[in-house]
């Protein structure tokens, strides 16, 4: 008898060689005497772009401190959000599946589902790539996580087209002291399994503090994935060939089909390494800057079909009789999950000065190159071998945004800014004598080039009606254009440059009223959001042309 998985863990472990008790005491927002009861205040910054504690935000906000995420002892990011309201997320962003971006990658927030709804930030940096809306989760660590903000609900008004179901933003830990931070695992059977990393934080006298990080995950991958085919519609023709070994079942809508065999284990691993500096040229000017690598392999290994003939050998191809039922035409394509290739390079530069009069200027500044391929197996293709193809598609996105803070008179804090944002998509598709191979190119098929460029302007003005109520009033133009072109050699087909071109405005208003009674907060919103297509959306997808989404809150 086969035994259960056994799980060996060795989590968190962490050696600070330094120690800084003042710094803890600042970060657990402590002001206490001896036998005093330990206050906690957390500050967020996501809702309203300026420090606020939970009890000030107009509107909803689920936060995970530091504590939260080091007890959940999480593989990925996306754990942490499992048990948040009103959040489904699934697939590629947890830790027991294989990671990638575009790979069964899905998230919820509030019934709106699609990973390009909900923009997703790395401190000052936007995580979502522009072919896609989407990201790999395991290019964040969570050993180096101070906290992450949710946001539910339309927030177009301060943060875009992504924002609209909600926002994620992650907050990294900042060193503080000299600490070395060491968590690994490892999975026996059901899959088999593995993780690592290691996190050097260090703080020297000149102002100067850095991060350094090395994370990599492993695993033999399970078969989580059937293969279906269902009766042919017209039964007319060859009567193909009697086979045996096919499951009838029903689809869940009640259609007839038949499970013709698995997709096999899905083997994966990924590496990440990441190095982050902080400097401070005074107690109101600092600059950081850091980049982060990833480089991840998902596989196919061991295909199975059920089918058999007459003489006991196995189908993978062509038409097939079911005890009388003809399916349709069946190819290896049946079996066989796609092999894909990620590696992800960014870079971000952030600039923060305080004034005396309590104002804030901020420029942030984050770049994206992104290489993603896929190899798929031809029709007369085996298991082993044979034709194939291979798609391609490299892409960049360059984000900057400024930003400026300052109060006007008693009752108003402005927040204002702009943010210029370029993303472009490169398609090459190629044909392959060896689909296991992705060397082995006989011939280009198709080329595709798009590029969408972002410019945005926002404003927010917080007015201070009364000691208790505070109204929160914002607006965004987001000026958005995206063009494409492709051209496909196989059919000669040529697609010319299209143009696109959307000017839109998201205002969105919230109060909050401080109640006399301890703890009460009444808040009530309103806005408006919209999503413009990706560029896959627009210039790969069989859908052609703007479609914008809106909602309203």
């Amino acid at each position: 008898m086969k035994k259960t998985a056994c799980i060996f863990l060795v989590s968190n472990l962490t050696l600070p060689l330094s120690p800084n008790a003042l710094y803890a005491a600042h970060e657990a927002g402590i002001s206490k005497k001896k036998d005093e009861p330990v206050v906690f205040n957390p500050m967020v910054i996501s809702a309203t772009l300026s420090d606020k504690s939970i009890e000030e935000i107009p509107g909803t906000l689920h936060l995970f401190d530091k504590e939260k995420i080091r007890l959940r002892n999480v593989r990925r990011a996306g754990d942490i959000l499992q048990e948040t309201p009103g959040v489904y997320i699934w697939g590629a962003s947890q830790g027991s599946q294989a990671p990638s971006a575009n790979r069964g990658n899905r998230i919820s927030i509030r019934g709106v589902s699609g990973v390009s709804r909900t923009l997703v930030l790395l401190d000052n940096q936007k995580m979502n790539d522009p072919a896609f809306g989407t990201f790999n989760w395991a290019t964040l660590f969570p050993e180096d996580i101070e906290r992450i903000e949710v946001i539910p609900g339309a927030a177009s008004a301060l943060y875009g087209g992504n924002a609209f179901a909600g926002v994620i933003r992650v907050v990294s830990k900042k060193p503080t002291e000299k600490e070395i931070s060491l968590t690994g695992g490892y999975q026996f059977n059901s899959p088999e399994s593995g993780y690592g990393s290691a996190v050097y934080r260090d703080v020297f006298d000149n102002g100067l503090a850095i991060s350094i990080g090395y994370r990599y995950e492993t695993s033999s991958g399970y078969r989580d994935s059937w293969s279906f085919s269902d009766p042919a519609t017209n039964q007319a023709g060859p009567q193909g060939t009697r086979v045996t070994g096919a499951i009838p079942t029903h689809t869940t809508n009640g259609t007839p089909t038949f499970q013709i065999g698995d997709r096999g284990n899905v083997p994966w691993n990924y590496h990440v390494g990441q190095i982050k500096a902080y400097y401070d040229f005074s107690p109101t000017t600092r600059i950081s800057g850091g980049l982060r690598y990833l480089f991840s392999d998902v596989r196919s290994e061991n295909p199975t079909s059920y089918l058999r003939d007459p003489g006991g050998n196995t189908v993978i191809s062509g038409t097939v009789n079911v005890g009388g039922t003809i399916l349709g035409r069946i190819t290896p394509s049946f079996f066989l999950n796609a092999e894909t290739h990620e590696d992800d390079l960014r870079s971000f530069l952030d600039f923060e000065h305080e004034f005396a009069n309590h104002s804030k200027f901020s420029l942030s500044f984050n770049h994206l190159s992104r290489g993603y391929w896929s190899t798929l197996v031809g029709q007369n293709s085996t298991f082993d071998g044979g034709p194939g193809t291979s798609a391609h598609r490299p892409q960049q996105l360059i984000n900057g945004q400024g930003m400026y803070s300052f109060h006007l008179g008693d009752r108003h804090f402005l927040t204002t800014g702009f943010q210029v944002e370029h993303g472009t998509l490169k398609r090459r598709e190629y044909t392959l004598s060896n689909w296991q191979d992705i060397d082995s190119r006989t011939a280009l098929n198709l080329t595709g080039d798009s590029e969408s460029l972002t410019t945005s302007f926002f404003v927010q003005d917080e007015i201070f009606l009364t000691d208790r109520l505070t109204a929160y009033f914002g607006t965004r133009l987001d000026w958005w254009t995206a063009e494409g072109k492709s051209r496909n050699l196989q059919t000669g087909v040529v697609k010319p440059t299209e143009k696109q071109s959307v000017v839109e405005i998201s205002p969105k208003l919230a109060l909050v009223y401080q109640a006399p009674w301890q703890g009460g907060v009444l808040r009530a919103s309103a806005g408006r959001a919209f999503r413009p297509p990706t560029l896959q959306d627009m210039f790969a997808d069989s859908r052609r042309g703007v479609v914008i989404n809106y909602a309203n809150i």
